[in-house]
């Protein structure tokens, strides 16, 4: 089965985001909006007698009037400003099933990366032992994460049939 959907998204701005890093409140920030797409493909199939479904999904999220940010440590700092526009795109895989006869479990696998290109900044990259830095278009955001992975799995223990 393949399903594909769109949608737009306006979230509008909450306290902490409308306080910049000086402490004061822009009381004229936008919404932060986004434009996204989804396509994925459901397929359902039996291996040794048993279901199994592979899921996986496509999207692309067009980001723009972002209000940036920057985390330190635990804390994090906004810039109080619509500032910035990016993007996050990826592809999700997702085998569940019977691994072991009558328990069901998963294994997942994600790809995604989340980029900014933030107004009035230059954004530059450098390799590492290069001295000369390179302008890029845009950065990764904070919440970029490339690679995941994740597995849940259930077994039975020998005699026991709870």
């Amino acid at each position: 089965m393949v399903k594909a959907s769109i949608g737009a998204y306006y979230q509008p701005p909450f306290y902490r985001e409308m306080r910049n890093q000086e402490g004061e409140i822009n009381r004229a920030l936008m919404a932060q909006k986004s434009m996204h797409g989804v396509l994925g493909l459901v397929y359902d199939f039996k291996l040794y007698d048993r279901p199994f479904r592979l899921i996986s999904e496509a999207y692309y999220k067009s980001l723009w009037d972002v209000v940036a940010y920057d985390v330190d440590n635990v804390r994090i700092r906004y810039y109080g400003d619509n500032n910035a526009k990016g993007y996050a795109a990826g592809i999700d895989f997702r085998l569940n099933g019977e691994f072991v006869k009558g328990a069901e479990s998963w294994v997942n696998l994600s790809l995604l990366r989340t980029r900014e290109q933030i107004n009035g900044i230059e954004h530059t990259m450098r390799e590492v032992g290069d001295t000369a830095s390179v302008v890029v278009n845009d950065v990764a955001r904070p919440t970029d994460q490339l690679v995941s992975f994740s597995m849940f799995f259930q077994d039975y223990l020998p005699k026991n049939p709870n």
